[in-house]
């Protein structure tokens, strides 16, 4: 047992960088205790809702980037073919639409053993630009299948092309 508490020992909670970055950008959160963190941020789009957790048994911070979108569902059965084309692009982390929320979301799990304070303050913010820049790059996806447009394969993959200036 002691093999194990030494490999996860000494290491901060991410938790606090993430205050700092969130802090810097002038973003309002909620941490009602030690080991979640939950701030609303605009998108282009849509709003999202991002949710740190913290494992300290593990040291893990889980992040998950919600969409303010719900997914009837009745279209709930299309969800895999559109969650196959996003995470099939996707570099870091998955998205997924949990079924007792319907609500489409980015999810990425990080170990945190090997980071000091700075590093992970640096590497949260990475992983919140990352994330951002992915669920605004699969919106359209996720607002497609909220809607009620018949979605084909070349459809998906026509809201996935990067575009470019402004009509």
């Amino acid at each position: 047992m002691k093999a194990h508490q030494a490999i996860y020992e000494s290491v901060n909670n991410p938790l606090d960088g993430v205050e700092e970055i969130l802090m810097q950008n002038d973003w309002m959160y909620d941490r009602s205790h030690d080991d979640q963190l939950i701030v609303q941020v605009a998108g282009q789009f849509c709003n999202y809702q991002m949710i740190f957790n913290w494992h300290e048994e593990f040291s893990t911070m889980q992040f998950v980037c919600e969409y303010d979108v719900i997914i009837p569902t009745a279209r709930l059965e299309k969800a895999p073919q559109v969650l196959a084309m996003a995470n099939e692009k996707a570099w870091l982390g998955h998205f997924e639409v949990p079924d007792k929320t319907q609500t489409p979301q980015f999810r990425y799990t990080s170990l945190f053993r090997s980071h000091s304070p700075n590093s992970s303050t640096d590497y949260i913010a990475d992983l919140v630009e990352i994330a951002m820049e992915q669920c605004e790059r699969n919106y359209n996806l996720f607002d497609m299948l909220a809607g009620s447009m018949d979605i084909n394969k070349d459809i998906l993959e026509f809201a996935l092309k990067t575009t470019a200036g402004e009509a």
